[in-house]
């Protein structure tokens, strides 16, 4: 441990090695757990007159230090020194660039911070201005949208889940981890292929706890965490960052396979993790892969993952999508015979997110036909019976788009790049490559004269909202049925 002095040469030590008596005093005054896992990795360096430098990993590790060991810290110092020390944490890859510290501000060591985080500048204050405001025409899905993809849907319930052989233990978990916190069971790793019904068990723990429990629930993507835990390195309100979670009762993340390449987000995670799971938190993660895949997670986020309960959930077979379809029926206030159940079932695939978007089709047939939803209409909406679609205009289409999005037609023709007229302006596109026999082209000069390429980029959008968010393909699909019955009428 070296005791450097300012202004001189990285080699010349402090004569009374204060660092290295702290760093020591600390080792005996605290449990071996505490201090290897903390203090072990890191050093400390003293300044004249009164300044103690730790080193740690990253800034967010340091700000959960100086949160929860600052004052035994300052106390030792006071008692070895016999004056007030001021106790820093900075991470090691900006202390290894400057070994004085004496020309670095706290702005500087912020932004050099951020430039560290997963091995590049992620955010800066300039990106997180651009990402909150951008504009451009081609990132179609509008704010209130993309807030909705985070929110907790409370149709996502226990109440609505269909309990099978391939999730039993994953449900019961998940009513356990509102029930009261279990140290055994905490964290609660849901892992399985997409669409098996991971959302919808967080999302129900969610909504329990929040309504039923009175509890506060922090909610996120692996990707929104990512963003955060950035911006707060950016603004220096790591603390404030952190102290959100440890304020909430319970910590809720998804889709952790998203951080895979993301060494360090994954070890600022770990860190939280295990602070919240010590301050008595529950914590509830997914993933598409197992824990035990160890090519995949660092060693510590790893490590608190497999310390918890582990439950895999398992693709839907044809009963359990059949049970799920009847059941999601019910809720929209159709009672679906078995048979036509079935019938939808045995046309999707291993996916729950497939059986809402057939259930959606079926749906906007049986309305489109003016039916209930029977085998005859599962048959022509599934391709094996083919009806007759009337004709719909494009005037037909900008007028439903502008009715359901609340929005002016002269708002979908001009060049308006806000995102809501954006993403309505490119559904509309979608209804009219669907509905009519225009080109991209002609689609193109009805939507204000632009281009193909754009009407195109917008067709290829929307397709890939549809695969990934049910919401976005039963818009896509109510406003298709709409357009087909004005066309009959």
């Amino acid at each position: 441990m070296v005791a450097r002095l300012p202004g001189k040469s990285p080699g010349v030590r402090d004569s009374e090695n204060r660092g290295q008596l702290l760093y020591d005093r600390l080792k005996r005054q605290l449990d071996n757990s505490e201090f290897s896992d903390w203090f072990e990795c890191g050093s400390c360096e003293f300044f004249a007159p009164d300044r103690f430098v730790f080193t740690t990993a990253n800034s967010f590790r340091g700000a959960w230090i100086e949160q929860k060991y600052g004052s035994i810290v300052r106390e030792a110092a006071r008692e070895l020194f016999d004056f007030d020390p001021r106790i820093e944490f900075l991470s090691d890859q900006l202390r290894e660039r400057s070994p004085t510290l004496g020309a670095l501000d706290v702005d500087t060591r912020r932004r050099q911070d951020v430039r560290d985080f997963n091995g590049q500048e992620s955010i800066s204050s300039k990106t997180i201005s651009s990402k909150e405001h951008a504009d451009d025409e081609r990132d179609g899905v509008d704010r209130k949208d993309a807030a909705r993809i985070g929110a907790i849907r409370e149709t996502l319930t226990f109440d609505s889940f269909v309990e099978a052989p391939g999730n039993r233990m994953a449900l019961a978990a998940s009513r356990a981890a509102c029930e009261g916190l279990n140290e055994s069971s905490n964290p609660l790793f849901l892992y399985g292929d997409h669409g098996t019904g991971k959302t919808h068990l967080l999302a129900a723990v969610c909504n329990e706890l929040l309504h039923h429990r009175g509890c506060r629930v922090i909610h996120q993507s692996s990707e929104d965490f990512t963003n955060s835990l950035l911006a707060a390195i950016q603004t220096g309100s790591v603390e404030s960052f952190r102290a959100r979670y440890l304020a909430s009762d319970g910590f809720v993340l998804e889709d952790l396979q998203f951080l895979y390449k993301k060494k360090r987000t994954q070890e600022e995670l770990g860190v939280l993790i295990a602070a919240l799971i010590d301050a008595g938190k529950r914590v509830l993660l997914s993933c598409i892969d197992s824990p035990y895949n160890k090519s995949k997670l660092e060693d510590r986020l790893r490590s608190c993952v497999q310390s918890g309960l582990v439950a895999e959930i398992k693709s839907p077979d044809a009963v359990l999508r059949t049970a799920v379809l009847m059941r999601k029926a019910l809720f929209r206030g159709h009672e679906l015979p078995a048979d036509v159940a079935s019938f939808v079932a045995s046309r999707v695939g291993e996916n729950l997110r497939d059986v809402e978007g057939a259930l959606a089709r079926l749906l906007m047939f049986a309305s489109m036909l003016n039916m209930p939803p029977s085998l005859e209409v599962a048959q022509v909406a599934f391709g094996e019976v083919r009806v007759e679609t009337p004709t719909v205009s494009i005037s037909s289409i900008l007028q439903i788009i502008q009715e359901h999005f609340d929005l002016k037609v002269r708002d979908l023709l001009s060049r308006s790049k806000v995102r809501s007229v954006v993403y309505a302006r490119q559904v509309g596109m979608v209804l009219a490559r669907e509905l009519t026999p225009l080109s991209l082209v002609e689609i193109g000069m009805h939507f204000g004269g632009r281009d193909h390429t754009t009407v195109l980029y917008a067709l290829r959008k929307i397709r890939k909202l549809r695969d990934q968010r049910a919401d976005v393909h039963s818009t896509v699909l109510a406003l298709k049925a709409r357009a087909i019955e004005a066309a009959r009428r």
